[in-house]
């Protein structure tokens, strides 16, 4: 008799884990899509999962084993993303010597012309401040916008002209509206990665622009039963948004500690020109070096 119930429960135990079984199964961060391949790993060959996007779940059908394991691996992906708070001051500094930027003990050299300062280095004379600070979640990019500058000279031109910003013949001053993408997330030890990418566009114009309908007078008609004449100019204007271009020549990236502040300065090629041409609304007297001081914290 004993015998007899042992078989009984292993048999009803291979029974039950042989048949399928439908479940349903909530996620709250992780896009549907992505969800739904991580189950897909760890069903059988039979095993079917339903996407109900009204309610944020999935319907999973297969043997149960499959479904624990489909279940436990979605609960430890299925986590809200780490919040990071990212702050940027911009700085115009006048007196950042030569001596300070050589020697491999005082920075090291980041991509996009750019520079890592020594921690602890002072710098003096620092004007034209400017402070940011964003709230982004890890590895998505979070903007912030440095104002409206405009370009004054041959060589700026020259250059804004490659990015299609300005034409290189042109006399005309364009205002240009510039700023960056910042990009950070958890690198393990106390440590955060972060990537910065300069961009910059034709700013909107607050007057009459070559998009808009004008009507130019063409003086008082001279029977009075006729109005003023005018002439229509551009009677069907075509809107065309400003994008922004990115500055990949620019573009740098670096790890640090979370919480401290560091400070990098453009000092070749892209990154060069981009900070003369963020300095150049200021009157540039003596040598003048952009930097940004940069702190990432929870």
């Amino acid at each position: 008799m004993r015998n007899l119930l042992v078989f009984l429960v292993l048999f009803c135990s291979w029974v039950s884990s042989s048949y399928a079984a439908t479940e349903t199964i909530e996620v709250y961060f992780l896009p549907l899509h992505e969800a739904v391949q991580a189950v897909k790993t760890q069903l059988s060959n039979e095993g079917k999962v339903i996407e109900i996007n009204s309610k944020r779940m999935l319907l999973i059908d297969d043997k149960p084993a499959h479904i624990q394991k489909a279940k436990a691996l979605l609960k430890r992906l299925d986590q809200p993303e780490a919040q990071l708070t990212v702050q940027v001051n911009i700085e115009d500094v006048s007196d950042l010597k030569e001596s300070s930027m050589t020697g491999g003990a005082s920075i090291s050299s980041l991509s996009g012309g750019w520079v890592q300062l020594a921690v602890g280095q002072q710098l003096r004379h620092a004007s034209h401040r400017s402070r940011y600070q964003l709230r982004v979640s890890a590895n998505k990019p979070g903007r912030i916008e440095t104002g409206v500058v405009q370009s004054f000279n041959r060589e700026m031109r020259l250059w804004l002209s490659g990015y299609g910003v300005v034409q290189r013949r042109s006399v005309e001053l364009i205002p240009i509206t510039t700023g960056f993408y910042i990009r950070a997330r958890l690198a393990g030890d106390g440590l955060v990665h972060v990537r910065i990418v300069p961009w910059m566009k034709r700013s909107s114009q607050s007057g009459l622009d070559d998009n808009q309908d004008v009507l130019i007078g063409l003086g008082s008609n001279a029977t009075p039963a006729i109005s003023d004449s005018y002439l229509r100019y551009n009677a069907n204007p075509v809107s065309k948004k400003n994008k922004e271009i990115t500055i990949a020549g620019a573009a740098t990236e670096l790890t640090i500690a979370l919480g401290e502040e560091v400070i990098i300065a453009a000092v070749d090629h892209d990154a060069k020109m981009l900070g003369e041409v963020l300095l150049g609304r200021y009157s540039k007297i003596g040598k003048r070096q952009f930097v940004m001081r940069l702190k990432v914290f929870n």
